[in-house]
């Protein structure tokens, strides 16, 4: 077992062993290039056992280096855009007969950097620990600790710390420094979390959890941001013995929060939701969301952070009975800012029909609208100050989706999946930001002339 406890993020991911070459080399004139669309795997291999109490692990692989052909007439020639590099994952894991269990887990990557594509780091090594303790049969905590350390060349680190998933050049986040002489990274992450498990009752959960401005995983794991501390809470209550007319019924409270290491609310809603199973197999269900004000510090894609508007959402689901020749399917949300800043409505019915137990089709329609006063555009260089350009804009999405699955014989299948869509964008009253922290939403904001032109219109099959 390759998992670890890592809250919001995963140190093994397998799908970067073999990922895509992700140098570009430069063209002159009339030259075509032609590039790999992943990388080559040389070899690897798994190995899994036993030492004493613990179950350990090793996987290893290694890649090839990888080579853009560039061609100029009859003429070719060669430029690396991927280095060769190995990659290691080593877990180990001790149960207990109460159902507990402590893990430890190192991974590791290494590159055979070459001037070409030395942006990209020359190692990577994340090590860490996590714990289930299981408190009689009713009780829970959990929690992990991983430590990263990435190495490099100071264009591959300065690269990383201005990534989407540090941004430490953004010019309000007092908490990070951006130095552009490091040729190392270092970083951690964290969470804790006590729950009750099991109850005829009632159930419930709180946890915290953060990572540090420099942890960085992406080489061989995922995470999309960085410097976050969030905090959740979950209280359940459940009635799950037939009544007359239901059979199942579950009520949820919610409660959800996140900061960043300078302090700012990141993330600040309640929910609440219930559910219903009926004695004819059907079910329903709603949620309602409160959102807070909170900043959105990647907003402006390494600028300052700006603040986002409150509101309120609902989402809403039915279905009939699965087991019927003919099932319908109903999916809905909507939400939307009290002043009008921003809205959204999405509504997706579907229907399956089973006429055999080997046979299945299911089709699915999806509309939605979505509405926002200030989308961000892109940063503009003018009279030497960045400029963070963003315009009202309107969304409209439509999509189908269609399933066929059939058994031939137990060997045998065939299944068929196909989802076209169309999503329109139009952007209207360009504007600059100019007090991102202003209490209200339109002194935020102010026109600007933007010259270009952001709509798109998509049409995929």
């Amino acid at each position: 077992n390759f998992s670890f406890n890592c809250r919001d993020c995963n140190l093994f991911y397998s799908r970067r062993v073999g990922r895509a070459p992700r140098g570009s080399p430069p063209l002159d004139t009339g030259e075509f290039v032609w590039r790999p669309g992943e990388s080559t795997i040389l070899g690897a291999g798994k190995l899994t056992g036993r030492v004493g109490s613990f179950s350990i692990g090793s996987l290893v692989a290694m890649t090839d280096e990888e080579s853009a052909q560039i061609a100029l007439g009859s003429s070719r020639r060669e430029e690396v855009i991927e280095p060769a590099t190995f990659y290691s994952v080593s877990p180990a894991k001790r149960e207990f007969a109460d159902q507990s269990s402590v893990g430890f887990i190192l991974t590791t990557t290494h590159r055979d950097i070459v001037d070409a594509i030395g942006f990209l780091p020359s190692s990577a090594v994340i090590g860490g620990s996590d714990f289930d303790w299981r408190l009689g049969s009713r009780w829970q905590v959990s929690g992990s600790w991983a430590g990263s350390r990435i190495a490099g060349s100071m264009t591959a680190i300065d690269r990383l710390q201005r990534s989407s998933v540090h941004y430490f050049q953004r010019p309000d986040a007092d908490h990070v420094d951006l130095d552009p002489m490091a040729t190392s990274l270092n970083g951690h992450t964290g969470n804790i979390a006590f729950g009750k498990i099991a109850g005829e009752r009632t159930r419930g959960n709180i946890s915290i959890g953060y990572q540090s401005p420099g942890f960085e995983p992406n080489d061989l794991g995922f995470v999309q941001r960085t410097d976050w501390i969030p905090q959740n809470s979950w209280l359940q209550i459940k009635w799950e013995k037939p009544r007359k007319y239901v059979r199942t019924v579950r009520i949820n409270f919610n409660q959800w929060a996140a900061f960043n290491f300078g302090g700012d609310v990141l993330n600040n809603g309640l929910n609440f939701n219930a559910h219903w199973t009926f004695q004819n197999q059907w079910s329903s269900g709603f949620g309602i969301n409160a959102n807070f004000r909170t900043l959105d510090d990647r907003k402006t894609r390494g600028g300052p952070g700006v603040y986002n508007n409150p509101g309120w959402s609902s989402w809403q689901y039915w279905s009939s009975n699965d087991r019927k020749v003919v099932a319908f399917t109903w999916n809905s949300s909507f939400g939307k800012n009290p002043s009008g800043y921003w809205r959204f409505v999405n509504l997706e019915p579907g229907v399956t029909i089973r006429p055999i137990s080997a046979f299945s089709a299911s089709l699915g329609i999806a509309l939605n609208r979505n509405t926002e006063d200030a989308q961000w555009v892109r940063n503009l260089e003018v009279d030497g100050r960045t400029r963070y350009v963003f315009g009202h804009f309107h969304q409209t999405t439509a999509s189908m989706t269609t399933r066929i699955n059939y058994t031939v014989t137990p060997n045998l299948s065939l299944q068929v999946y196909a989802q076209p869509f169309v999503s329109a964008g139009v952007y209207t009253g360009y504007k600059e930001l100019v007090r991102p922290r202003a209490e209200r939403h339109p002194d935020r904001y102010a026109p600007f002339a933007y010259q270009g032109n952001a709509d798109f219109n998509v049409l995929s099959f």
